[in-house]
């Protein structure tokens, strides 16, 4: 990870894409993508 955001940073910034903004946003901060729904679904299906 360390590699991608250095080579994310070495990019000119007018040419960076909304993902590329949004890793270098979210990189030294905790994140959580993780959808409870689907979480629930995968938990009723192991305890049937």
């Amino acid at each position: 990870m360390a590699l991608l955001k250095w080579k994310i940073k070495s990019k000119n910034p007018k040419k960076l894409t909304s993902d590329e903004i949004g890793m270098l946003a979210i990189y030294d901060k905790p994140v959580n993508f993780t959808a409870r729904k689907s979480i629930d679904e995968i938990v009723a299906y192991v305890k049937s």
